[in-house]
């Protein structure tokens, strides 16, 4: 099992405060081999800016009113505006923490690295405005919700066996027919914005990381109308 922040921070033998944590300029890049995958799937974030504070283990300092809190501004690939707050709990025996971000404008389909790879769905077109997402993680779950907002979006299901692609807009594949009809435009024209509806069963075996970005793809996918393509989330094993 890997561990989350808290477990990190909990299992310290000494007592640690960092009041506050300023990162300037960071690249992080995030590499991940999803099962029945022939390549890592890959993400950057560069020109990284974020304010940490309140990382503690002292029970006076730490609580849930008075979280660790992360203020962070990148760019994904360094094209994609990302702006998120994560506030942790980091002594709470379930790992409670929040997650509150917002993405975009950009072109989606500079997420290909990642999603072909990982959840085997590769966007052909279309294009993403700022969208923002909130989510509520625990140890062994998670729930929020995704608000996508994009156009003329188009993607291509990659089979697991070979590079395969058949397109997931106008043709859908025939086993998955009855079961998937992709929203190309999220608000359509003269309705409501279809919020996505994140609901994850983290898979222990990966990171926090793998953690939060099955918490993205859960609410792109419930936004889109293309539940069940890749990974079962629901599947603590995958």
């Amino acid at each position: 099992t890997k561990p989350l922040p808290h477990d990190i921070i909990q299992e310290l033998k000494t007592g640690l405060t960092i009041h506050k944590l300023e990162v300037q300029g960071m690249h992080i890049r995030y590499e991940e081999l999803a099962a029945d995958a022939t390549e890592k799937g890959i993400i950057t974030f560069e020109n990284l800016y974020a304010t940490i504070t309140n990382v503690t283990n002292d029970k006076n300092r730490m609580s849930k009113e008075s979280p660790a809190v992360i203020d962070a501004k990148a760019a994904i690939y360094g094209k994609a505006p990302l702006a998120v707050t994560i506030r942790l709990n980091l002594l709470d025996p379930d790992a409670h923490h929040t997650i509150h971000g917002m993405v975009g404008p950009t072109d989606p389909a500079i997420l290909n690295p990642i999603l072909e790879p990982t959840s085997f769905v590769s966007v052909k077109e279309g294009s993403l405005q700022k969208s923002d997402f909130k989510m509520e993680l625990y140890r062994n779950q998670a729930i929020g919700n995704l608000n996508g907002r994009y156009q003329n979006f188009k993607v291509d299901l990659l089979t697991k066996d070979e590079d395969k692609r058949q397109s997931f807009g106008k043709k859908v594949l025939s086993k998955v027919a009855n079961k998937f009809v992709l929203q190309s435009d999220n608000p359509k024209a003269g309705e409501e914005l279809r919020a996505g509806e994140i609901k994850v069963v983290r898979a222990q075996s990966r990171s926090v990381f793998n953690y939060w970005k099955d918490c993205l793809v859960s609410g792109f996918r419930t936004a889109a109308g293309i539940e069940g393509i890749g990974a079962d989330l629901q599947d603590p094993g995958r």
